[in-house]
């Protein structure tokens, strides 16, 4: 019979119970995502054999792994509508601050899905007021990659636009927007470059009535001829920016419940771009009331304008982000100032949008 010394031999004491307790109610923690059977086995057969340390590691290993699934990313669906005036570019401000009219209101429905990989697609609508009704005159379609880092974070995304209403001055001018960012986040400063490449079309037509002082052979004098002028230009336009930025962001949690989050940040940014419109402009003559011939009046040129890359503006952006559960709201409100000669110096771009996550 084998006999064990005294010292071997202790008794349960207060310094004991509370880990013990401990143990229980780590246990209790992580079972809740196991198979309660299976893993009451495990926990037995480890307290059977004595072994408080084999017990804790396990126990451990277990609740680092629900960390682990917890911060792991997510598939999730998102639908969302914001209103605002950015109309050039869905990511992209520095276009969006070079509308010649910022004072117009778009409605955007979105609806996106963004895989837990990065990979995500959406498509967003552009509703507004025409001809006094309210009517969508483009679409977009964005995919895009994001890659979400501890200490860094970038992503690209290609924007396509189509179905669009020329005829409103909201319509953004470009048809295909590439755009691209890198950041670098160090406590809760983020630094950032971003690179944008945007081209597309568009038309100006313009009418207007004139005259011309001519011999009339019927009338046998100098008789004037009214007609109609019609300049129509076809524009192609490219556009490059890049632009570096500094960001501080401020997180509040649980403001007003236990799930709830504020995120304020302000951002500064400087931007370079350059810019080219190469225009077709043609001249048609209108006289159906009367058969002449004003040839001289029809006329077709090319023309190119625009600037090579240089320090464009400098901006500051503001935005709130607040999420509770599933639901989130953001505004967001970014200020340009040009530094080249130009009538408007100063651009604002702003917008609110509500979205839900499933």
């Amino acid at each position: 019979m084998t006999v064990f010394k005294e010292e071997h031999i202790q008794k349960p004491t207060a310094l004991m119970t509370k880990p013990i307790l401990l143990l229980f109610f780590i246990a209790s923690f992580v079972i809740s995502n196991q198979r309660i059977y299976s893993q009451t086995r495990k926990l037995d057969s480890l307290f059977a054999k004595g072994d408080t340390t084999a017990v804790m590691d396990s126990l451990m290993n277990g609740f680092d792994a629900f960390l682990d699934s917890l911060s792991q990313p997510k598939s999730f669906l998102s639908v969302s509508v914001g209103i605002g005036n950015r109309t050039f570019s869905i990511k992209n401000n520095s276009l969006n601050t070079q509308e010649s009219s910022t004072n117009k209101l778009s409605f955007t429905p979105i609806i996106g899905y963004y895989h837990k990989s990065g990979l995500g697609l959406s498509v967003t609508g552009f509703l507004s007021q025409l001809n006094d009704k309210l009517g969508f005159y483009q679409y977009a379609i964005t995919p895009s990659y994001d890659f979400i880092g501890e200490k860094n974070s970038a992503g690209i995304s290609y924007t396509r636009y189509f179905g669009k209403d020329t005829a409103t001055l909201n319509a953004s001018p470009y048809e295909n927007d590439l755009y691209g960012y890198f950041n670098i986040r160090h406590h809760s400063w983020r630094y950032g470059i971003a690179v944008g490449y945007a081209t597309g079309h568009f038309s100006d037509k313009l009418s207007y009535k004139d005259s011309v002082l001519r011999y009339s052979t019927v009338l046998q004098r100098l008789a004037w001829f009214r007609y109609t002028v019609t300049e129509q230009s076809e524009n192609k336009i490219k556009d490059l920016s890049l632009s570096v930025s500094v960001r501080k962001d401020f997180d509040w949690d649980e403001i007003f419940t236990k799930n709830d989050n504020l995120t304020l940040s302000f951002t500064a940014y400087v931007v370079g771009g350059s810019s080219r419109i190469n225009t077709n402009t043609n001249t048609n003559i209108d006289a159906t009331k009367r058969k002449i011939t004003l040839a001289r009046f029809r006329r077709s040129y090319d023309s190119a304008d625009g600037n090579d890359m240089q320090l464009q503006s400098a901006a500051l952006s503001t935005s709130l982000y607040y999420t509770i559960g599933k639901f989130n709201l953001q505004p967001i409100w970014f200020m340009d100032y040009y530094f080249p000669d130009a009538d408007k110096k100063v651009s604002q771009v702003f917008s609110f949008t509500v979205g839900f996550n499933f």
